[in-house]
């Protein structure tokens, strides 16, 4: 059983004590906690190891623009927890590797902003089958608020920030984009939402 497996049931058992507790849906509520217990779990273990490696400032906010950003755009999801948490280091950790060797530019600048514009513009939001978006509606409000979300993301990092920091905000895009485009969903063999999938055939 996994850490967050056990502190959700230990705390649907405590919580089942009180009189005020609904009896009738504890799978749901353990379900819930279960998710909210492994994301706390998730970047407590990645924060810590960007603590320890002197890191912190640098992977929290590549984490707040990547996160930002996929809250509006999507992308594929890890199948387990642990993977998740694999790949959330991965990301985390190779944006501040490549914009610490990359020199910023003008070019990389707007070279970036293109790319990411037109992947949200062509593939958010970016769907899975188990969590689809099937409301039309919904689609087109997620995908504008994507593409406003980018655009003022780069209008503050053109005006303001450091080089390094420049760089963690446009690899963090970056990096986000990628996780929208058809082939990564076709190597890591996770399938896209059913209006994709209409839209496609």
């Amino acid at each position: 059983m996994s850490l967050s497996r056990y502190l959700s049931k230990r705390t649907v058992n405590t919580l089942s004590k009180h009189n005020s507790f609904n009896k009738e849906d504890p799978e749901i509520i353990e379900y819930g906690l279960t998710i909210f217990f492994a994301t706390i779990l998730k970047f407590a273990v990645v924060f810590l190891l960007a603590l320890s490696l002197g890191l912190l400032r640098e992977i929290l906010l590549c984490a707040f623009v990547f996160g930002m950003l996929r809250s509006f755009a999507g992308g594929i999801h890890a199948k387990t927890p642990f993977g998740c948490l694999i790949s959330m280091i991965f990301v985390y950790f190779s944006v501040y590797l490549l914009a610490s060797v990359i020199q910023y530019s003008n070019l990389l600048f707007w070279a970036s902003l293109v790319f990411c514009l037109i992947t949200l513009l062509a593939y958010a939001p970016a769907d899975t089958a188990e969590k689809p978006v099937l409301n039309k509606r919904q689609i087109k409000i997620m995908k504008l608020c994507s593409v406003l979300t980018l655009i003022i993301i780069y209008i503050l990092t053109f005006h303001f920030f450091t080089e390094m920091t420049k760089n963690i905000i446009i690899l963090s895009c970056i990096f986000e984009c990628i996780t929208l485009l058809p082939f990564v969903y076709t190597i890591t063999k996770t399938e896209r939402g059913d209006k994709y999938n209409e839209e496609m055939e």
